[in-house]
């Protein structure tokens, strides 16, 4: 799903209120690029013969935030995030 850029900007106010703007790897300060789309982890079942069978998985919508000095990158639950901005 394709985030509007009011929802990008609408985001990373709230994570860097949360989070404030320093690269938890690296330290720069205000240098997060946020995914615009939201991205799906998917947790599944490792089968015997090394495949993953994706039967009964289940799946965890984040935001990427991504550090462009370092390319660190920081997963924030959108399904949380979601709440928290339309109580606002």
């Amino acid at each position: 799903m394709e985030l509007t850029k009011s929802q990008v900007e609408a985001i990373s106010l709230e994570i860097t209120k949360k989070t404030g703007t320093k690269c938890p790897a690296c330290g720069q300060s205000n240098c997060f690029s946020i995914s615009q789309h939201v991205n799906h982890l998917i947790s599944g079942k490792l089968k015997e013969d090394g495949d993953v069978s994706l039967i009964g998985a289940t799946f965890l919508p984040v935001i990427a935030v991504t550090c462009t000095n370092c390319a660190h990158i920081s997963f924030f639950n959108y399904s949380k995030l979601k709440e928290r901005l339309t109580e606002k």
